[in-house]
Order: C-alpha cells, then sequence, then structure tokens
C-alpha cells in the first residue's frame, strides 16, 4: 500500500504509478487538469493509510480553492459579450432559442431570460459552458471577445490557402511526401524534431499543442518548396489520440545561418479553432494535394539503379 499514494513535494504526489500536481487553471483545459487532481486525490483517500489522509485532505483543499477561484472569476463575465455572440452563433447555425434550450434539457424561459440586452442576471457558468461545447466555441472567446467582429488575419488566411489551391491545380507547386503514413519519414522531417517513431506510430508535437496529451499523424507529411525558397513548407495531419476530430499544422521550416541548425516557425494551426471558411479552404486545399498524387524523393544514385534495372 506504501507505494499507492507518495508526497512528492507541496505541490505533487504520486497515485497509483502516476505523477499528479496540483494545478492553478487559467483556462479550460487547465481546469480538466485541476478536476482530474481532485479525482486523485479523493481515490487515494479511499485507498491509503489513516496516517496519509491529512496530507490527501491538505492538498485537496488546495486544489479545490484553485477551482473555486477559477470558477468565480470566470462567473463574472461581461453578459454583453455573451448575449452577443450567442445571438451570432444561433443565427449562424440556424437554431432558436426553443430548440438551444431543449438540446442542453434545460427549463424553457431560462436562457432567454437572462440572454436579453437588458437582462439584469447572468447564466451559470456551467451553463455557458454548455453553450460553448455546443457550439465547438472556446469558452474564454465566447465571453470576452467578439466573435462578430471582422479579422483581417482571417481573410488573409483564406486567400493564402486559396492561392495555394490553385497553384497545386495548375502545378506551379509540386509537394513532396516526407512519409509518416504510408512511408517512413524522411531525413528532412525527422531533423525538425517534433516527431517520435512508435513502431508504426507516429507522435507529433509542438509548443502550441496541448501538453498532457498525445498527438499521431493520420497522413503523411507533405511539403513543398515554392513559397519560399529559403524555407520548406509543411503540411501536417494528425489528431489526439483519444479523439476523432483531425488537426492540420502549417509551418515552415528552415536552417539557421548561425548556428547551421533546423528551426521551425509555425504559419498556422486548425488546432481549437473554430473558424468555418478557414477550415473549409483547409479541407479543399488538402483534397487537391491529396489528387495530385504527392511523391517521394530519391537520391541519385538510387534513381540511377532503378534506371538501369529497367533498362534491361
Amino acid at each position: 500500500m506504501d507505494d499507492v499514494f507518495h508526497i512528492i513535494d507541496d505541490e505533487k504526489f504520486s497515485f497509483n504509478g502516476s505523477e499528479y500536481s496540483l494545478v492553478v487553471p487559467s483556462n479550460i483545459k487547465e481546469l480538466a487538469d485541476a478536476l482530474n487532481t481532485l479525482t486523485a486525490l479523493r481515490g487515494a483517500y479511499m485507498v491509503t493509510f489513516e496516517e496519509d489522509h491529512e496530507a490527501c485532505t491538505t492538498l485537496g483543499t488546495m486544489q479545490r480553492e484553485f477551482v473555486d477561484n477559477y470558477i468565480s472569476e470566470i462567473g463574472n463575465y461581461n453578459n454583453r459579450y455573451f448575449n452577443s455572440n450567442l445571438q451570432f452563433l444561433m443565427k449562424r447555425y440556424g437554431i432558436s432559442m426553443k430548440s438551444l434550450e431543449e438540446l442542453l434539457h434545460i427549463s424553457a424561459g431560462y436562457i432567454s431570460r437572462a440572454a436579453g440586452e437588458d437582462a439584469k442576471r447572468k447564466l451559470s457558468i456551467d451553463v455557458v459552458w454548455k453553450i460553448a461545447r455546443l457550439f465547438e466555441v472556446d469558452l474564454n472567446s465566447f465571453i470576452s471577445t467578439d466573435l462578430q467582429a471582422p479579422s483581417e488575419d482571417n481573410d488573409l488566411v483564406v486567400r493564402f490557402l486559396d492561392k495555394l489551391k490553385s497553384q497545386t491545380i495548375s502545378k506551379e507547386i509540386k509537394w513532396r511526401n516526407e512519409g509518416g503514413d504510408s512511408e517512413h519519414l524522411s531525413e528532412a522531417i525527422r531533423d525538425i524534431g517534433m516527431f517520435d517513431d512508435r513502431g508504426g506510430v507516429i507522435l507529433y508535437s509542438s509548443d502550441h499543442l496541448y501538453s498532457r496529451s498525445q498527438y499521431v499523424l493520420i497522413d503523411d507529411v507533405v511539403s513543398c518548396e515554392e513559397i519560399d525558397p529559403s524555407k520548406r513548407f509543411y503540411i501536417i495531419n494528425y489528431k489526439e489520440v483519444t479523439d476523432a476530430k483531425t488537426f492540420f499544422d502549417f509551418l515552415c521550416a528552415y536552417q539557421d545561418r548561425g548556428t547551421q541548425e533546423t528551426e521551425t516557425e509555425t504559419v498556422f494551426s486548425t488546432y481549437g479553432l473554430k473558424i468555418p471558411e478557414i477550415e473549409e479552404a483547409v479541407e479543399s486545399l488538402y483534397k487537391e494535394v491529396k489528387k495530385q498524387g504527392v511523391s517521394i524523393e530519391i537520391s541519385s544514385s538510387a534513381r540511377e539503379l532503378m534506371s538501369k534495372y529497367l533498362s534491361l
């Protein structure tokens, strides 16, 4: 039983072979981590000896306070943003207030009474969170930004993707298969240092991804060099191990002139993105890339060997 629960330091412990730390949440994913830590502490309390109960209780109280503070903070959200964004999303997806309340199994009129411009009360944050999840919108964006505000960056990305698609169709851009799913990873892609071959499953990591999740490639990585001769441009198609939803990362790799090491720069990513026009443009481009039939790159000696054999 001694190995089941172990205090590592004032804010860290291990339970059943897994290590946990107290989490001060600043977003929904960190809140999920905090709740996971609380669950582990409750489990440890149930199975450990009495002398460990005090430590479990102390850590649990601290973690609960961190969670409560975050819930209280986001509970003081700007009702103007919430109301405006709710109306915008309902109109975009053609969902009436009555249908929304039915979908969320909420009493008729509960949301509508708090969604008016002059409403004096706010919805509880758990209901706001359910609405945000239904519309697949980040909670912080839902309650603190104007989702209707036009974005010059959004337009720029869409035009960039449309041009890539056009030049892919005209074959002005030729895509190269860097491997990852049907082929072994190329040497160039290995130099980037963001991939880990686990015996047929390629794990992918990047600074902008949620660190507590694992991500796997679901297709070969493709690249081109026509966009910028000094950089190679990559498209990476991947998903979380525990989820079916797929994402795309667009990044550039180049050699640092000083260190001569390979550096990378994320151009943009669809991870956590909920902008339909960009998602549609990405999917449309990727279909054309796959239609083109990306090819592998072989060395001159390998090409010579194959040519000689074919001439026999």
